[in-house]
C-alpha cells in the first residue's frame, strides 16, 4: 500500500485552508473592495490566486480520494 508523505488529515487541512483562502480573495477583489496588489502586481496576482485555489482543491480531492481507497482497502482485508 503507498503511503504519503503528509497524513491525510493534514492534506485535507491543507486543501481547505488553500482553496477557501483563493477563494475568498478572489471573490473579495470581484466585489470591487480590494484591488489585487503586490510584488506581482495587477494580474499576475489574479492568476497566483487562481494557482493557488487549483493546488488547495488538488490536496483536497487527494486527501479524500485516499482516505476512502485507504478505508476500502481495509474493509476489504478485514472481510
Amino acid at each position: 500500500m503507498i503511503r504519503p508523505i503528509l497524513g491525510y488529515g493534514t492534506l485535507l487541512a491543507i486543501g481547505l485552508i488553500l482553496t477557501v483562502d483563493g477563494l475568498l480573495q478572489f471573490f473579495y477583489w470581484m466585489s470591487g473592495y480590494g484591488t489585487p496588489r503586490g510584488v506581482l502586481g495587477g494580474w499576475s496576482m489574479v492568476i497566483l490566486w487562481f494557482v493557488v485555489t487549483v493546488i488547495g482543491s488538488i490536496a483536497l480531492l487527494t486527501s479524500v480520494v485516499g482516505a476512502a481507497y485507504t478505508a476500502l482497502l481495509r474493509a476489504r482485508r478485514n472481510g
